[in-house]
């Protein structure tokens, strides 16, 4: 299993952009769509990022890949390279540079970050993201 460990107060606003960014076409604030978020948010993002922290607490050795966010977006060939090996996958003849080609690319607007309280997103996720965090560093 490989987990992307991302700050959730990023992750939630570029979720927020992501559909409008595929469809071309940003989603307007209004209340419906909010609301979507925010259960979304409730249902589903939180329960995953709290499950992982547990995850990362329990910590099942050579079973799961800790992958930080930010040490692919700095340098995302040596994190390929390194996901491929722990996947027992032999990178040496593979083209790494498809690590750094981006698809999709989107901008995060201001007021994605006021969708879901930034507040309650660190209250909520701040400690399931801090074991993960460490799990990354950990499993060096």
């Amino acid at each position: 299993m490989v987990v992307c460990v991302r700050d959730p107060a990023q992750t939630i606003p570029s979720m927020v952009d992501i559909g409008g960014a595929l469809l071309n076409e940003p989603q307007p604030y209004t209340s419906p769509f909010k609301n979507r978020l925010n259960i979304t948010y409730e249902y589903f993002s939180k329960r995953v990022y709290i499950s992982l922290g547990k995850l990362a607490d329990y910590q099942p050795k050579g079973r799961v890949y800790w992958l930080s966010f930010e040490k692919w977006k700095k340098t995302p060939e040596n994190e390929l390279k390194t996901v491929w090996e722990f996947l027992g996958l032999d990178p040496t003849n593979e083209d790494l540079s498809i690590s750094s080609e981006k698809k999709e690319r989107h901008v995060n607007r201001k007021e994605s970050y006021t969708v879901v309280d930034p507040d309650k997103i660190k209250r909520d996720l701040g400690p399931s993201y801090q074991k993960m965090l460490r799990a990354c560093d950990e499993q060096k």
